[in-house]
């Protein structure tokens, strides 16, 4: 999904060279920040936007935190194929055949097309998390720099 969250670092000089010194300090405040995200994002799914039939969907939200070329990344998603037409809304049309066919209460539909209407979960849950987010990134970080964990 297209959104995105940037966390702007501020502080000393020494501060910010420690970054760079400690990596690991920035993939562990990510981390945390991103199981914050994963858990709003599934409280979401939890019959707050969408109804519960499988939870598939919940089930497979997920954060990872990369490496990728000298920056570290944080990922929260999922590979469910429906997870973008809930959250963007769109319309499915037949991709074989002149009709779609589905059964709704037990009766066989055939329609040319379906139109899904958006019901966002993922862009609430990150609006609503950005500033604990940032505030648990920096306590995190100065937490890890300062030599406080484990």
């Amino acid at each position: 999904m297209a959104y995105s969250l940037q966390l702007e670092i501020r502080g000393t000089k020494e501060v910010i060279d420690n970054l760079g010194k400690s990596p690991q300090a920035v993939r562990f405040a990510m981390a945390k920040v991103g199981a914050l995200l994963e858990r709003a994002v599934k409280i979401k799914l939890s019959g707050e936007v969408l109804k519960v039939r499988t939870g598939r969907l919940r089930s497979s939200i997920t954060h990872e935190v990369r490496d990728v070329g000298g920056a570290v990344e944080l990922v929260v998603g999922t590979n469910v194929v429906y997870a973008r037409i809930h959250e963007f809304g769109g319309v499915i049309l037949p991709k074989r055949a002149r009709f779609l066919v589905f059964e709704v209460g037990g009766k066989k539909v055939f329609a040319r097309k379906v139109t899904i209407p958006r019901r966002p979960y993922f862009e609430p849950a990150l609006d609503e998390s950005a500033p604990k987010m940032a505030k648990t990134f920096g306590e995190e970080l100065e937490r890890r720099l300062a030599g406080g964990a484990a």
